[in-house]
């Protein structure tokens, strides 16, 4: 079997036509985000079956991942409907269970990881106290793993370099941190980060 030219320049054609369409016709780049399988309520742990995924274009600003079971025992901050994208501000940790209460600490900013604390993270908190300089002072960790509910750091709050951290407390580790707060010196460190 001999081919001419023609053949093989329209065997090329329509090779060049196929893949075209082939890419004309592949659906678009998609990212895997989580969002309410049915209508949920704020305050309660996440169970099995309350997420379920869908893809969109660009996950940006919201909960990406493909599998929902990640979240189980995290807790909503607010209500979701069906089908509504779950964005990470709506996401509380675990721990807000066991220490449902929350409590504000004002700090300057070195003291507070330089400010580089967000909704989430973990800090263990340490006490500096004694007479100061060249008398005795003790330090000791006097909490860990506390939950940082949110930082604020708005223009006019506190004084200058001041921030708030707004820790999850339960009865026992409130009353620790408001005398901690009046005997010496407080240091947060993020954990697990």
């Amino acid at each position: 079997m001999r081919f001419d030219r023609r053949t093989l320049l329209g065997a090329g054609l329509a090779a060049a036509a196929a893949l075209t369409a082939f890419a004309a016709t592949r659906p678009p780049p998609s990212e895997p985000i989580l969002v309410a399988a049915t209508a949920l309520a704020p305050g309660e742990p996440l169970s099995d079956g309350a997420l379920a995924v869908r893809r969109v274009g660009s996950g940006s600003g919201m909960v990406e991942g493909d599998d929902p079971s990640d979240l189980t025992g995290w807790i909503l901050s607010a209500p979701l409907e069906e089908g509504e994208p779950l964005v990470p501000s709506q996401l509380l940790p675990p721990q807000r269970r066991t220490a449902p209460d929350v409590m504000a600490i004002e700090l300057a900013s070195p003291a507070a990881v330089g400010g580089r604390l967000h909704g989430g993270d973990l800090v263990d908190i340490y006490l500096t106290s004694g007479s100061g300089p060249g008398g005795d002072q003790e330090t000791g960790r006097i909490a860990r793993s506390v939950t940082v509910v949110e930082v604020l750091v708005e223009e006019g709050f506190g004084t200058s370099g001041q921030i708030a951290v707004l820790l999850a407390v339960d009865d026992d580790l409130a009353e620790v941190m408001a005398s901690a707060v009046h005997a010496g010196h407080i240091d947060l460190v993020r954990v697990g980060r």
